[in-house]
């Protein structure tokens, strides 16, 4: 099926693939966004129990409640965007609107007042909420723009694959480059505040790039919603909720979810305390982003061979088995720690490309079924999940780095030791297997997607005429 393109001058749709110059535009934006969110997620929980002071499981209850708080943010978001038409379209002027505040957000988040215990916890948890609201302001709206760049469904595994490659850079960006950085001063409060001003001014650049770059999609947003029931925000939400296909994926992201927020900020402490070498973290984080990269541009030659839902279980379960081969790891064998860990950021790049792509899908879907469009609600509902897992993966490492007894910057002892490897090895890949058992009821084939794309389209022209 082919996709449609416009014509801005004549306003008539051309069939034709996406030039790649609006794709690798639309892709900046998730570099930029992400870059600025996977460094919080990777450091943050380091900054505030190692630099600041505060106690490990206040940083956890901090995660916890900022992620939900930001989680609930984004239904309300995808609400708004799904009613708003401006003269820049229905999801663009976020990105325009939101930039500065995420930038300015993001870089407070790594500042410290240096008050009384009780203050720097009550300043970090208002910093990272408003910069948690931030982002939905603008990573919401910019994934809803995937369901109506193009509804052929190769095409939009390819759209998605590349922006979650893209995605993926602004994550090894954020994990090798942010300590390297921040160890070339001599304070690291000063370090991370200095390296988050220059992440927010590439970033703030990079998003007004997406938004100028994605110009030719905002008369396509109308155009594609434009014999759409708007509803009202219960409708939005029961249209959601009877989506049997996306209930399946949405369960499974929130505990993949999970994972996520675990490998990435325990790897810090792994690296510091269990191996020894806290001067290979960069590489280390450079390893795993570099695998989950790997596994991401393996998505769409898989996807001529292969359904989704077989490559997401593949990743799936090879995340799970390596993650529970890590756990018998010497620490000395680096070689097989950097080996094991790579398999398993394969499997993480397969999960987070696909499991997006589907849930694209799934707006097709919903739509079909219902006959109601809920693309910004369908986005928002799943950030939603996505990000509640991400709370409690953070609020996850903070109790146990509580119950375990770690006592930062000095050597920990073996029981403590063990409780880092286990949140990096046994736990992850107990959560991976049931994320499959999610997984096997979906069934949404590619001849399904083409067949309920015919009949959108059917429908779409007896409207116009």
């Amino acid at each position: 099926m082919a996709d449609v393109i416009l014509d801005t001058e004549n306003r008539q749709t051309n069939v034709k693939q996406i030039p790649m110059k609006h794709i690798f535009g639309y892709s900046l934006g998730a570099l930029s966004y992400y870059t600025l969110f996977m460094t919080t997620t990777t450091y943050l929980m380091y900054f505030y129990t190692d630099v600041v002071g505060i106690s490990a499981a206040a940083a956890g209850t901090i995660f916890l409640f900022a992620r939900l708080v930001d989680a609930i943010s984004d239904p309300v978001v995808g609400t708004i965007a799904d009613r708003t038409n401006t003269k820049h379209g229905r999801y663009r002027p976020y990105i325009l609107w939101g930039t500065i505040p995420l930038v300015v957000t993001g870089v407070l988040c790594f500042t410290s007042p240096g008050i009384s215990e009780s203050g720097n916890v009550i300043y970090a948890a208002i910093t990272y909420i408003l910069f948690g609201m931030m982002y939905s302001f603008v990573n919401v709206p910019h994934m809803s723009m995937e369901a109506s760049i193009t509804y052929d469904p190769d095409e939009r595994s390819k759209v998605i694959s590349v922006k979650l490659i893209f995605q993926l850079f602004g994550a090894l960006i954020a994990s090798t480059l942010t300590m390297p950085l921040v160890r070339m001063f001599t304070n690291e409060e000063i370090g991370f505040l200095i390296t988050m001003v220059l992440f927010g001014i590439v970033c703030a650049i990079l998003l007004f790039i997406t938004f100028r770059t994605t110009k030719p999609y905002a008369w396509y947003e109308g155009l594609v919603n434009k014999n759409k029931k708007r509803g009202s925000i219960l409708k939005r939400w029961g249209v959601v909720g009877k989506n049997d296909k996306l209930r399946f994926l949405i369960m499974m992201l929130f505990v993949s979810s999970i994972v996520q927020a675990l490998v990435q900020p325990v790897g810090i402490y792994y690296m510091t305390y269990n191996v020894g070498r806290a001067d290979l973290t960069s590489l280390y984080m450079l390893n795993m982003m570099g695998a989950t990269i790997v596994g991401a541009f393996l998505v769409p030659f898989m996807s001529k061979f292969m359904e989704k839902k077989a490559i997401l279980i593949f990743g799936l379960s090879l995340g799970a088995v390596c993650n529970a081969t890590f756990f018998f790891v010497p620490y000395g064998s680096l070689m097989l720690i950097f080996i094991t860990r790579f398999l398993a950021g394969i499997g993480q790049g397969v999960i987070t490309v696909l499991v997006f792509s589907m849930i694209a899908d799934c707006v097709d879907y919903g739509e079909w079924k219902h006959g109601f469009r809920a693309q910004g609600m369908t986005f928002a509902t799943s950030a939603f999940f996505h990000k509640s897992g991400n709370a409690i993966g953070g609020w996850l490492i903070g109790i146990v780095l509580m119950f375990i007894g770690y006592i930062p910057n000095q050597a920990q002892t073996p029981f403590v030791l063990d409780g880092i490897l286990w949140l990096l090895s046994i736990i992850p890949a107990a959560l991976l297997i049931i994320s499959i058992i999610f997984v096997l009821p979906f069934h949404l084939t590619k001849s399904d997607l083409y067949r309920i794309r015919a009949d959108l389209d059917n429908a779409s022209v007896r409207n116009n005429d």
